[in-house]
Formats: structure tokens, sequence, C-alpha cells
């Protein structure tokens, strides 16, 4: 199937704001690494877990604990708020990512998925727009931001004794 742009698997403009979805939840999902790993060397106490966290689920279960320390009581409120968006933002890039596309037209496609159940599997399709995908975009974008802000936030409070070397490169020329 070509969308006369030659693409063969879907529309150009869903494969561009698929590809904006992909790299913008990296950005989050990088944001919490680096909350998490500053949160876990700096801020971390017998109560938690002793490794660093991989998955999102445990990402976000340690930031919750973390939370408690006393010297992030000023951020508790909106960090909770950016966990709370990504919790209810995150099947919307799961179903997307994971989806394949079975079908598209001009204006929409249907992706397949299969999801694993505790003791079962479900399969399902899905009908989305292009628009939908750029909603998700927009909101993933929004996001992003705001995981990156969170992760400033904690770096700022927990002020590492030695300061994360960043490979930035020299940007005086």
């Amino acid at each position: 199937m070509s969308d006369g742009n030659g693409s063969k698997f879907a529309p150009s403009e869903f494969l561009t704001a698929l590809g904006a979805v992909t790299l913008n939840w990296a950005a989050v999902e990088a944001a919490l690494d680096f909350t998490t790993a500053v949160m876990f060397h700096e801020l971390r106490n017998d109560k938690m877990e002793s490794e660093v966290p991989r998955s999102l689920e445990k990402k976000l279960k340690f930031i919750k604990q973390a939370l408690q320390h006393e010297k992030l009581a000023k951020i508790e409120k909106p960090a909770r708020a950016v966990i709370s968006e990504l919790l209810a933002r995150k099947e919307d890039r799961h179903g997307l990512v994971h989806g394949a596309v079975l079908d598209a037209d001009a204006e929409s496609v249907t992706t397949l998925r299969v999801e694993y159940l505790a003791v079962r599997h479900k399969i399902s399709s899905r009908r989305i727009t292009i628009a939908d995908v750029q909603n998700i975009e927009d909101r993933s974008h929004g996001l992003s931001q705001r995981a990156t802000q969170l992760s400033i936030a904690v770096y700022n409070i927990a002020r590492p004794a030695d300061p994360i070397d960043y490979p930035l490169g020299d940007f005086s020329s």
C-alpha cells in the first residue's frame, strides 16, 4: 500500500506524528532516568529500592517513594501531577507504538495489537486517525517538557556532591 508519498505502510503524516510521539517519549524516559538516578544516589533511604529502577512502572513507584523526602516537599504536588499524567498517557503511546498497521487510507490507519494479560492474551484492532496521533504527539511533547522540568528541579534540590559530568562538548565557538 502507498499513500502517494512513497510510504508502503501508512500516510506520511501518520508516520511523522508517530515518529514525534516516539521521540517525545524517549525524552520522557530520559528525564525519568535522570530523575531516578539523582534520587537514588542523593535522596534514597533504607525503605526504598536497593537497585536503580528500569521499567516505567518501577521508576514511577520509586519517584513516588522518593517524593516523601523532606527536601522534595515543595515539588511533591507538581511532581505527582506529572506522574498522574504519565500514567494516564502511557497507554496512548504503548498502543500506538506497539500496534502493527493492518490497513491505511489517507486519514487513518487500523492497527493490530496483542496485549499480555495475567493469564491470557487479548488481540485487538483499533482505527486511529492522523488527527488522533497528532493530538497524542502534542500531549506527549508537553509531557516531555514537564518531565524534564521535574528532573531539573530534583537535581537542583538534591545538589549532588559530585556534579554529573555532561558530555556536552564545547559551545564557545
